[in-house]
């Protein structure tokens, strides 16, 4: 399946798969928590995301561990924005694209 794996796209909370520019799945970022799955030319293909939170009162190097792509800019601006809460916010998903027991590709989305 690695050969054939086309390019992911990611729109508002839309996650699609595509191989060789044909739709195998897709659907909003809650269901590629638990995963989303579908058979391609007889093969099971699943796309998952975790999600990735920084929780209430981060430090940056809460932040940089979740996030290390961040800019320091955007670690501080961050961190000031969860000082003093109690919840968290979701920043961005890992997700993975696996195959036939095995992972194909990992992709890093960011939530801006």
């Amino acid at each position: 399946l690695s050969q054939i794996l086309g390019p992911l796209y990611f729109s508002s909370d839309k996650y699609s798969l595509k191989f060789n520019g044909k739709l195998i799945l897709q659907g909003i970022d809650d269901q590629t928590t638990g995963g989303i799955a579908a058979d391609y030319n007889g093969k099971h293909v699943m796309l998952q995301c975790a999600p990735q939170e920084v929780k209430g009162n981060a430090t940056a190097d809460d932040v940089r561990k979740i996030v290390p792509s961040y800019s320091d800019a955007k670690v501080n601006e961050l961190v000031e924005l969860m000082k003093g809460s109690t919840s968290s916010v979701e920043v961005g998903r890992l997700c993975a694209v696996s195959g036939e027991n095995a992972c194909i590709v990992n992709a890093q989305v960011f939530f801006d």
